[in-house]
């Protein structure tokens, strides 16, 4: 029993009568602190199967994980934590004190820990607790010496990007996450793929509007291009009849079959589609410059500009 280890250790330290009278001194100390419902710090000593050995007002004492700051599903997952707790001090109010044998409860369930504004997109060390089907359910609070507490998040397996390692990964091993922010119901939102983070805090969204280089990248397969705006955000050329009159349209099919990879290319970005992750881009292409004089004129102009000159020609015709 815990208890038994505790008398023990105690009767090791303070066996000698010197030692006893100064055991006296500290157990009436004890009692005058819980008397008094005085918060006092407590070191955690090490992990027990129900909770943590501890050292509290200079004697050995015992929190159970029931009474302890904050709270996790099992005590499983106590002790995946437990490493990163030994020899961090908490606070408690002295709940019991038995002296035949010797032995303190405490109760750790106290207001103690500082409030933290934590900033989306920071990059953290978290701990594994508890490892599902769906991804990991991971603990924060290790990163900052626990001196906020505990901030538990899930970070779902779609999150888990193209390094496939992390499958292997166990409760109590460290596992580096981006935090995302709140969700309506103000739990954590964790991210481990960038270009998924990137776009859940709508970074992307900022370029809309905005004439960009856009790097070229043939596809390892050789069947394809993609283009990368600021060399990370994927998008597509989006050649739209309302955008561009036939012949610019022509020329832009025949210039992107020339593209080579490497190169860079100037593009507004037009807009976003955040369930696919590609940005939409419109190619800024000098053509006035290439445009050959023989041309058709009809082939020069936009469906709306086309419409107006036949209703233009339907109402002179009308006249007549």
């Amino acid at each position: 029993m815990i208890f038994d280890k505790i008398a023990h250790i105690t009767k090791e330290l303070f066996g000698q009568p010197e030692k006893k009278e100064w055991l006296d001194e500290l157990v009436k100390n004890a009692e005058r602190l819980r008397d008094e419902n005085i918060s006092v710090p407590f070191k955690i000593m090490a992990v027990k199967e129900t909770g943590f050995l501890i050292k509290v007002a200079g004697l050995y004492g015992f929190v159970s994980f029931e009474y302890m700051p904050w709270k996790y599903h099992d005590t499983d997952c106590w002790k995946a934590v437990s490493a990163q707790l030994i020899d961090r001090i908490f606070f408690c109010k002295i709940h019991r004190i038995s002296h035949d044998p010797l032995s303190i409860i405490v109760n750790g369930e106290i207001p103690q820990f500082k409030k933290i504004e934590l900033i989306p997109g920071e990059k953290i060390t978290s701990i594994i607790i508890r490892k599902t089907n769906y991804g990991f359910f991971v603990d924060i609070g290790s990163e900052f010496g626990w001196k906020y507490g505990s901030f538990v998040g899930l970070l779902h397996k779609s999150q888990f990007g193209p390094d496939q390692s992390i499958l292997k990964k166990l409760p109590g091993d460290e596992l580096q996450i981006t935090y995302q922010g709140l969700d309506i119901d103000k739990q954590l939102i964790l991210g481990g793929d960038t270009e998924k983070i990137q776009w859940h805090l709508g970074n992307p969204a900022r370029l809309i509007g905005q004439v960009v280089w856009v790097e070229v990248v043939k596809k390892p397969d050789g069947r394809g291009i993609e283009f990368l705006a600021e060399g990370k955000y994927r998008g597509k050329i989006i050649v739209r009849k309302k955008d561009y009159p036939t012949y610019y349209r022509t020329k832009i099919k025949q210039a992107r079959v020339k593209l080579t990879d490497g190169s860079r290319i100037e593009c507004m970005v037009t807009g976003i589609n955040n369930k696919t992750r590609f940005l939409e881009f419109k190619w800024i292409m000098d053509f006035d410059l290439n445009m050959p004089m023989d041309q058709p004129l009809i082939d020069m102009l936009d469906n709306e500009s086309v419409q107006n000159l036949a209703k233009i020609k339907h109402e002179i015709e009308g006249k007549t």
